[in-house]
């Protein structure tokens, strides 16, 4: 198992994997010290990711100085709500609980989207649960981003038309593929 399917495993309070992966993917890149300026005043801190503890704490830093609002972490998360949920900012980029907190604030959206409505489907409570995980990240367009990404990855390939086409179809990028028919 990979590390970062076991971070969700153990520390996760939501339990969309898939989604929580492309929320992951779509901001993180995976980085633990990833520090995103929402408000903009920072545009210096969108373009050289923090590798380390002191470079995120830096970039922490003069986010403040500016009077910018950072999100913080693998799953991003506001530095509001480690302290709503009690959590230690002195921890804040510890990957557990930087995941615990933001899938704690998913759930919360995800509990607000099911209440909508008559029963809605799974599909758009998903992308009702990103909008506002969104809206309230500063990141508006991320629910968008990351439903067009998860419908792409769980779309079938397409029929393959020769044995290299087939070869592609089945061995992608990350392992082999056995949700299609075999030849």
């Amino acid at each position: 198992m990979d590390a970062l399917a076991a971070l969700l495993l153990s520390c996760s309070l939501h339990l969309d994997d898939p989604l929580l992966l492309g929320i992951i993917d779509a901001v993180s890149a995976a980085n633990v010290f990833a520090v995103l300026d929402i408000s903009g005043l920072d545009e210096a801190s969108v373009d050289i990711p923090p590798r380390s503890i002191n470079e995120a704490r830096v970039a922490l830093d003069r986010i403040a100085a500016l009077g910018g609002s950072p999100v913080v972490g693998l799953l991003p998360a506001r530095l509001e709500w480690f302290e709503e949920l009690g959590k230690p900012i002195e921890q804040l980029f510890d990957g557990c609980l930087q995941v615990e907190v933001a899938s704690a604030k998913i759930s919360e959206f995800d509990y607000q989207c099911r209440s909508l409505g008559d029963a809605p489907s799974a599909r758009s409570r998903r992308a009702c649960t990103l909008d506002r995980y969104g809206q309230s990240l500063g990141l508006p367009a991320l629910g968008r981003f990351v439903m067009l990404q998860l419908e792409q990855s769980s779309a079938p390939p397409p029929p393959p038309n020769d044995a290299s086409a087939l070869a592609d179809s089945l061995f992608r990028p990350g392992g082999l593929f056995f949700g299609g028919t075999s030849p």
